[in-house]
């Protein structure tokens, strides 16, 4: 079940295979959220990206808000 959203990997270079739901330490994954509503005002700033590449940064203008 994808509660709160789902991770995606590349596949390995070196033909080793796995399930696409592991990711080794230092690994870069991209993360989807299902709603970001409740967390975003965690954060300073969110990045954003398009086919699978970081196209920049959003300041978070919330940050700390919620109590």
């Amino acid at each position: 079940m994808r509660e709160h959203g789902y991770v995606e990997t590349q596949p390995l270079t070196n033909g080793e295979s796995r399930d696409g739901a592991t990711a080794r330490v230092g690994e870069k994954v991209w993360v989807v959220p299902s709603h970001v509503c409740a967390t975003v005002n965690l954060h300073d700033e969110i990045w954003y990206g398009r086919g699978g590449r970081v196209e920049g940064s959003w300041k978070v203008a919330a940050r700390g808000k919620v109590r």
